[in-house]
């Protein structure tokens, strides 16, 4: 069968180097992002607080349960392409789409700040190329993240004998992503 490009390079023991490297900087933040996320969620509705949320004050959450159901994408994708008629693609795929959207909107992020404080005549020195770096860890799991759903439409359809129509799927993703811009902007408002 035919492999595409970004499934051959991702299926290389380099690749697989990256991704356990960037693992080691990428997993931790994950996991202080949904820890800190949940536990603001149960004091805000504890009612122990009189937060007000902000716009920005969501960034940080919505990027942890983007990269934790991108992490759960990839744990299922790895089990769906196994068994793919017991296994819900359409789960799987929108899972790893938020996780891609979240690891790209990370990277961003990270160096749209650090270009900033780059230029900045009373920012740190260097601090910046730590910042490339941890960007750069996030681009490696967003790849990684894209060639999972083209291994798994590829597998499916290899397995099943019939081709998953994946349109559904990213017409699903958009109208998420629009109905959390919307809201954003709402909040902005």
């Amino acid at each position: 069968m035919h492999r595409h490009v970004i499934e051959r390079l991702t299926d290389t023991a380099v690749f697989r180097c990256m991704l356990v490297i960037s693992a080691i900087a990428v997993l931790p933040v994950l996991f202080m992002g949904v820890t800190t996320t949940f536990f603001g969620a149960v004091v805000m509705l504890g009612g122990h607080s009189d937060w007000a949320l902000e716009s920005a004050s969501l960034a940080i959450p919505l990027l942890s349960i983007g990269g934790a159901l991108g992490f759960l994408g990839y744990q299922r994708a790895h089990w769906g392409l196994k068994d793919p008629w017991l296994h819900n693609m359409t789960v799987t795929l929108v899972f790893l789409a938020a996780g891609v959207l979240a690891a790209l909107s990370v990277a961003g992020f990270v160096l749209v700040t650090a270009f900033a404080g780059w230029f900045d005549p009373w920012g740190p020195d260097g601090w910046w190329a730590l910042a490339a770096l941890f960007a750069a860890a996030n681009l490696v799991w967003a790849f990684a993240g894209i060639a999972w759903m083209q291994r798994l439409l590829d597998g499916y359809a290899e397995k099943t004998g019939r081709a998953f129509d994946g349109l559904p799927v990213v017409l699903l993703c958009v109208a998420i992503a629009l109905v959390i811009a919307a809201t954003l902007k709402t909040i902005t408002l």
